[in-house]
Formats: C-alpha cells, structure tokens, sequence
C-alpha cells in the first residue's frame, strides 16, 4: 500500500504532492509577508525623507534669519562682530557634526529591514527541526 497506484490520497505520490502542495504554500505566504513589509519600509522612508526636506529647509531658514538678527544688533561694533561670526560658525559645525553622528547612529543601531520575515522563517526552520527529531 505504501507505493499505491492511485493517484487520490493515498500511496508516496499522493504524499509528496500535500508536502509540496505545503511548502508552496508556505512559500507564498512568506513572499506576500515580504512585500507587505517591503512596501511598508518603502512608504516609511518616503515619509522620512520628505519630513527630513521640509525641517532642513526650515531650520536653514530660521538660522539664517538668527545670524542676521545678531549681526546687524552687533555690526556697528567690529569686534562683537567677528565674535558672533565665530560663535556661529562653531555652532553650525557642531550642529552638523551632531546631525551626521545621529544619522550614523540610526544606519549602524536601526532595525533590520525584513525583521518580521526573517523571525517567521526561523521559526518555520524550528517546527522543522522539531517534527523531524519527532
């Protein structure tokens, strides 16, 4: 019985065909769950990428008008002058310097991408290895 002829349930032929029916539905289940995830990391950097845009031009924009300001309550003093051209200057460069060590922070300590699919895949290799000592 075990190499039945029959083509229905029963027999080698009728198993390997449920395992592979399995493992291709197991395997379409993982690829939807990779694109969803995919297109849900596509729109979240889309997103971030915009909102980044939007604050740097602001932000340039309100130091710009900050510099001014200072200047032109300093300009008639050419001292106090060339201290807040500096002092500026120094703060520009420290506040850039800072926003490059955040972004590195992020690129290096963020979540994988995909983090969701890869745990379904080890936990899928895991029941494996459980049935077969089984």
């Amino acid at each position: 019985m075990f190499f039945s002829s029959k083509t229905g349930e029963g027999g080698l032929l009728g198993l390997l065909r449920k395992l592979a029916l399995q493992l291709v539905s197991l395997l379409e289940t993982r690829a939807e769950l990779l694109s969803v995830e995919f297109r849900e990391e596509k729109i979240r950097l889309i997103r971030l990428m915009i909102w980044t845009c939007v604050a740097l031009f602001l932000a340039a924009i309100g130091l710009v008008m900050l510099t001014m300001t200072v200047l032109f309550c300093v300009w008639d003093n050419e001292e106090y002058r060339l201290w807040a051209l500096g002092t500026f200057t120094l703060l520009y460069l420290g506040g850039s310097a800072f926003g490059v060590y955040q972004m590195r922070k992020l690129l290096v300590d963020g979540e994988l991408p995909f983090a969701e699919t890869l745990n379904q895949l080890k936990k899928d290799r895991e029941t494996l290895q459980t049935q077969r000592e089984l």
